[in-house]
């Protein structure tokens, strides 16, 4: 019953995005009230039917959060509200010391986003960009982000984009790095491997990282991660996947020229039967001052588009921690696993996180982790532009 509840909610949410009037909304809510109930049971299921009967009612009123609690309930799915949730079983809790639920905003722009960057964090809020791999124009969204004292995301204002002076469209723009110590915005093309450098208000400064030589053009799984020391000014990217699963981890100097490489060998695939849209690679790392990195794997499986068969879709999210001083230069990389976690579309909590950069020092002097999914632009009024912080010590 409870799976049946889930499927439900989630064809209702779906049915919901192309409801253009209230009168359509409370048609689908009749008749899935009526389909469900036909369903129940049990007790256990009358409990069921009577929450879902209220996240129906949600629906009719386009009380979106109203619908995903209810049905949350309904499916035995819901958690105790806490400010934060129990660290993944495995989590290494010397370096991980909390771990915030996943929120979305509203007033964000529902979008592709594949990458974020702080630009100014002061206490406990900032100014970040975001960068969106399917922007119809080249450029990036401005947003300010406040936090509370356990790091949590606590609001998100748009502050608006900001077109590339390239005009260029298409790009696939994946990677975004603010340089302090330049003042300027690195973006990464993913399609054709190129980092170019812009000054904050778009404008092209004439300046690109050399890539060609070392990243040959690899259509949809070229240059995927870029991150920025913020204490010495070094760049760091990496593409998301390649043939043999070895990867290179390209370092570039304060100078933007190249001043070292690394190996990095992904995990092996967990999935073994792949659905219609399989991906599987690394999608962001992220440059912490004291020359370490953290490398964020995602392998997401989407066993089909119609809606039974995308309740079935998962992402699966590892998150490494490695160190190039550690090893020679063009040597394979160590890699220590921090914490692993997953996210499903049964459970309306489906997460394609893309982008991780660092956020704000907390009053206890913890540091956060900000990390932002790809909801391919609110895919069927579905899925999310979920983010979630991970507070490290």
């Amino acid at each position: 019953m409870k799976r049946i509840v889930t499927i439900a909610l989630f064809a209702a949410c779906t049915l919901q995005l192309g409801a253009q009037n209230s009168t359509t909304l409370e048609g689908v809510a009749r008749l899935l009230k009526g389909f469900i109930s036909s369903q129940a049971s049990t007790q256990e299921d009358t409990v069921s039917v009577r929450l879902l009967g209220r996240a129906l009612d949600a629906l009719a009123s386009g009380d979106i959060d109203g619908v995903l609690s209810q049905a949350k309930e309904a499916a035995g799915l819901a958690t105790p509200a806490s400010a934060s949730e129990d660290l993944p079983s495995g989590t290494d809790r010397s370096f991980i010391s909390a771990w915030n639920p996943q929120k979305f905003f509203l007033n964000l722009p529902a979008a592709n986003y594949s990458g974020i960057t702080p630009v100014s964090v002061s206490g406990l809020e900032g100014d970040f960009l975001l960068i969106d791999d399917k922007s119809d124009t080249e450029g990036w969204r401005k947003v300010h982000i406040s936090f509370d004292a356990s790091g949590q995301i606590t609001a998100v204002r748009d502050d608006g984009f900001v077109a590339a002076s390239t005009g260029a469209t298409a790009t696939d723009g994946e990677g975004i790095a603010y340089n302090p110590h330049h003042g300027t915005v690195l973006m990464s093309r993913e399609a054709t491997n190129e980092i170019l450098e812009f000054s904050p208000d778009g404008h092209a400064t004439g300046r690109a990282l050399k890539t060609a030589r070392f990243f040959p053009s690899n259509g949809n799984a070229g240059l995927e991660s870029l991150s920025c020391n913020n204490a010495t000014g070094e760049v760091w990217t990496m593409p998301e996947n390649s043939a043999s699963g070895d990867l290179r981890l390209q370092k570039y100097s304060p100078a933007l020229w190249p001043s070292g490489h690394w190996t990095y060998r992904l995990d092996t695939p967990a999935v073994r039967n792949k659905g219609a849209i399989y991906v599987h690679g690394v999608s962001e790392i992220c440059a912490l001052e004291d020359g370490t990195l953290l490398v964020l794997e995602r392998e997401a499986n989407i066993p089909g588009t119609s809606v039974t068969e995308a309740a079935g879709a998962a992402v699966n999210c590892k998150l490494f921690r490695v160190d190039p001083s550690s090893v020679r230069r063009g040597a394979t990389l160590e890699k220590h696993l921090l914490t692993e976690f997953r996210s499903y579309a049964l459970d309306l909590s489906f997460a394609n996180y893309e982008g991780m950069c660092l956020g704000p020092v907390l009053p206890d002097g913890r540091r956060v982790l900000v990390l932002i999914a790809d909801s391919q632009k609110g895919y069927k009024g579905v899925l999310r532009d979920w983010m979630r912080t991970i507070v490290l010590f």
